[in-house]
C-alpha cells in the first residue's frame, strides 16, 4: 500500500509542476506582448507549439491519472479481499486454538480447509484423565483456590498433549477429554496417546512436589485409554459446531478411566495391540464395564520405569 501511495504522489507533484509550467509560459506570453506593446508572431508560434505540446502531455497524464485511479480501486478490492481473509483466518485460529496443537491450527488454515458439519469414520485413540477426590479437595478451599487448581491442572495437561499432537475435546468439571489421531491422522496415534498420560502423571507428580512447599493443594490423576473406529467431525448446528468423536470407543475409555485409580494409567484391548511392544505392560485384568454386557481386557502401563523427576 504505501509503494502505491508514493506512485500516486509522485504523479500529483508532476501535474503541478506541469501547471506551473504553463502558468510560467502563459504570463510570459502576456509580458511579452505588454514589452514589445505587438505581438512577435515567430515568438508566438513558438508560445502556441509549447501549450499544444503540454496541452498534450496534460491529456496523456489525465489518462495515466485514469488509469492509476482505476488501479487504485482494484488495489483497495484486493486489500479489502485481503483483510477478510486475515480475518476470516484470525477466526478459525481462535476458534481452533481452543482443543487443537499450534502446528494442526496451522496445517487447517494452510490448507484451507472449511470446517463443515459431519463426519468421518477412522481409527483414532481416545484419552481420559479425570482428578481423583475432587470433592474432597474441593471441599478444603474456597472458590477461588478451586478455579486456580483446576486452570493449573488444564493448563498442565493441554501443553502436553499439544506436544503429542492430541485435540482436546472438551472439559468435563474436573475431567478432560482428548483425542489422538484426529482430526489428522498421526501416525502410532496410540503411542502418542500413551507417551501423553506418562507426560502427564510425571507433570503432576513434579507439580505436588513444588506445591507441597507452599502448603498449597495437592491432587492425584487416574488415566484411562482406548482406541478403535469413531465417527470424526464438526457436529452441531450451522450457528454453532464442536469438533468431537464419537462411537463406543469414547464410552470405553470413559469407563476404563473410572477403574484407573490415583497415578494409574490404564488402557483396552485395542490400545494394547498398538503399543504392546513399545511399553512395559502389565495385565490389570477384565471387567464388566458399567452399562456394558461384554467383558473387557484392561492393561495397565507401568510408567514408573519411565518416570523422570
Amino acid at each position: 500500500m504505501g509503494e502505491v501511495l508514493h506512485k500516486v504522489q509522485h504523479i500529483i507533484d508532476k501535474f503541478v509542476r506541469s501547471i506551473n509550467k504553463f502558468i510560467k509560459l502563459f504570463l510570459g506570453m502576456i509580458k511579452f506582448v505588454n514589452l514589445k506593446g505587438n505581438i512577435d508572431r515567430a515568438q508566438t508560434k513558438r508560445y502556441a507549439e509549447d501549450l499544444v505540446k503540454l496541452y498534450v502531455s496534460e491529456k496523456n497524464k489525465r489518462t495515466l491519472l485514469e488509469h492509476t485511479n482505476r488501479q487504485l480501486k482494484k488495489y483497495a478490492k484486493d486489500l479489502s479481499a485481503t483483510y477478510k481473509q486475515k480475518i476470516d483466518q484470525e477466526r478459525i485460529r481462535f476458534k481452533l486454538a481452543r482443543y487443537l496443537s499450534p502446528s494442526i491450527v496451522e496445517s487447517i488454515i494452510r490448507n484451507k480447509k472449511r470446517l463443515v458439519l459431519g463426519g468421518e469414520q477412522r481409527e483414532v485413540t481416545v484419552l481420559f484423565a479425570d482428578i481423583r477426590k475432587f470433592t474432597s479437595i474441593s471441599e478444603m478451599l474456597n472458590m477461588q483456590d478451586i478455579v486456580g487448581l483446576l486452570n493449573n491442572f488444564f493448563s498442565l495437561m493441554t501443553d502436553i498433549i499439544f506436544k503429542y499432537d492430541g485435540t482436546v475435546d472438551k472439559s468435563i468439571g474436573d475431567c478432560i477429554m482428548v483425542i489422538f489421531g484426529a482430526p489428522f491422522e498421526i501416525e502410532n496415534h496410540a503411542v502418542s496417546a500413551v507417551n501423553a498420560a506418562i507426560e502427564m502423571q510425571n507433570a503432576i507428580s513434579r507439580r505436588n512436589k513444588k506445591e507441597k512447599k507452599r502448603d498449597a493443594a495437592s491432587f492425584e490423576i487416574g488415566v484411562g485409554i482406548n482406541s478403535g473406529k469413531v465417527i470424526a467431525g464438526n457436529i452441531g448446528s450451522e450457528k454453532r459446531m464442536d469438533y468431537t468423536v464419537i462411537g463406543d470407543v469414547v464410552n470405553v475409555a470413559s469407563r476404563i478411566q473410572v477403574l484407573a485409580k490415583s497415578g494409574q494409567i490404564l488402557i483396552g484391548q485395542r490400545t494394547w495391540e498398538l503399543i504392546k511392544d513399545s511399553f512395559h505392560i502389565e495385565e490389570f485384568g477384565k471387567s464388566k464395564l458399567k452399562n456394558r454386557e461384554k467383558i473387557e481386557k484392561i492393561y495397565e502401563i507401568n510408567f514408573t520405569i519411565y518416570k523422570k523427576d
